[in-house]
């Protein structure tokens, strides 16, 4: 999590200074973390990222696989209000589950697409992440289009009720 927290803040630190209202409070709270990352915690993270990198490109090769398939997320979505933010590491909220199961793709640097593949009994949505070979961008969009060929999934919307 650390080149994840280190890497987005310094990507995001000029428009965090010009525009830090304009981001939504959690998101902000996660690019200003990664300001104190500690640089020993950044090194261990990114020698983490580059055998893991290595580990995924390397099943692409030896396999000649075009995609991996994986969850989207590891339960259905909920509202934004409902997701809290524990930036003291002691505990498992709703987001870090999100965002382990969504970030791996930006981390080591491969394409990645979700697709619908169903609703759950309450109609929220479930998708399927696929993750590509390095620059396979046309693949997946070729995988996804297939998939959506013979299933409805993306046709279907979940039911929103309305806010008072």
């Amino acid at each position: 999590m650390s080149v994840l927290l280190g890497d987005t803040s310094e990507r995001h630190q000029k428009l965090l200074r010009e525009s830090g209202p304009l981001y939504v409070r959690e998101t902000r709270a996660m690019v200003e973390l990664g300001e104190i990352v500690f640089a020993p915690a950044y090194a261990k993270a990114q020698n983490a990222r580059t055998l893991v990198q290595a580990g995924v490109r390397s099943a692409f090769e030896q396999h000649g696989l075009d995609a991996l398939a994986a969850p989207t997320l590891p339960l259905t979505t909920m509202p934004v209000e409902e997701l809290s933010v524990d930036l003291t590491g002691s505990g498992e909220s709703a987001l870090w589950s999100f965002i382990h199961h969504s970030f791996v793709a930006n981390v080591i640097g491969i394409p990645s697409l979700s697709v619908p593949v169903g609703f759950d009994p309450a109609s929220l949505p479930i998708g399927m992440q696929l993750f590509g070979r390095p620059f396979g961008e046309a693949a997946l969009f070729r995988i996804g289009d297939a998939y959506q060929a013979v299933t409805p999934w993306h046709e279907r919307h979940p039911e929103l009720a309305a806010v008072a």
